[in-house]
């Protein structure tokens, strides 16, 4: 127009929120979940359907390690803002000791958000598997030393639990602390089992942890293990438990996967024991095959109370070899 500039900008018009009329997506409940790859094992998931449509027969396809890529069609209907549990009709059984991973997807022609369609890269539970006894596991190495940032607050003298190390490994999914490998160099700390025992795997809950006012849960894995070989196999652990003013109950639950089944409480609970070290021993004999422990602590909440609870020494041999 002459003047020496020009009108520049954006411009808006006819802006919606709806709802998407079909939109199928997965969920984070997801199996396989046996640590030791121990047994064929089923390919579950949680299929979610957030539209106001309903989706009749979808299909679904998973892929381990990148391989054949599995697809089945689903003879069922995922209602419109409902779910729906689908495990495959076939299982897999995944190579022990590698790191392993699982592609999954879901396709249906109505679908209008495929980008939440699909889970890649999914790395299930897994451990080492250890055939070499007596094992002994004394929390000593002090490769277990990492960074404290996990911790509430964090504290430089905390020795915290690589999840990852040695085929320990913490379940992400508890909505408790980690549990951690801890010194006892530290005035009050619990003390280690033997003068030269100055690390353990240690759980610590202080009342700054239950401000919402719930049950926590922290659980650990141990490795797996194959006792085939022994006459007669034991687990055996030390324990201590440390509550302030004797509040609580802090239990801990000791849970077995045999061959890639859960046992639940293979010896009763343990609650607070004051603040002595007590040795627990499980008897294996019945049981053949792959093995691995569950260490299950779950905390009530109550207020201005600390708990504490130590593991330490875990073994697993034969208590009487011919």
């Amino acid at each position: 127009d002459g003047r020496g500039w020009t009108a520049d900008g954006f411009a808006f018009d006819n802006f919606e929120i709806l709802e998407a009329p079909l939109d199928l997506n997965l969920g984070t409940s997801f199996s396989p979940g046996d640590p030791c790859n121990s047994g064929p094992q089923p390919v579950c998931i949680d299929i979610m359907n957030t539209g106001i449509q309903d989706a009749f027969q979808p299909t679904i396809s998973f892929q381990l390690n990148n391989g054949t890529i599995v697809t089945e069609s689903i003879n069922d209907t995922v209602k419109a803002g409902g779910s729906l549990a689908y495990c495959f009709q076939q299982t897999i059984q995944a190579p022990v000791n590698q790191g392993n991973t699982i592609n999954i997807w879901i396709n249906h022609p109505g679908d209008t958000l495929p980008q939440n369609d699909s889970i890649q890269g999914y790395i299930p539970a897994q451990t080492m598997l250890i055939d070499d006894f007596p094992y002994l596991q004394t929390f000593n190495s002090r490769a277990w030393v990492r960074d404290s940032s996990r911790i509430i607050p964090p504290t430089p003298t905390y020795l915290v639990f690589n999840p990852l190390h040695e085929g320990w490994s913490n379940h992400h999914e508890d909505q408790g602390l980690d549990w951690l490998v801890w010194s006892n160099r530290n005035s009050g700390d619990i003390a280690g089992i033997d003068k030269g025992d100055d690390q353990y795997l240690f759980l610590r809950y202080r009342s700054i942890h239950f401000q919402d006012k719930t049950e926590k849960r922290s659980t650990v894995f141990s490795p797996c293990f194959d006792i085939s070989k022994l006459q007669h196999p034991e687990m055996r652990f030390w324990l201590n438990t440390k509550g302030s003013n004797g509040q609580g109950p802090f239990q801990l639950h000791i849970d077995m996967i045999h061959n890639g089944q859960l046992i639940e409480d293979i010896i009763p609970q343990r609650i607070n024991n004051g603040t002595l070290w007590q040795q627990d021993t499980v008897d294996l004999n019945r049981y053949q095959g792959i093995i691995s422990f569950r260490f299950r602590a779950e905390k009530n909440f109550y207020l201005n109370a600390t708990q504490e609870m130590a593991i330490d020494n875990f073994e697993i041999l034969d208590a009487y070899p011919d």
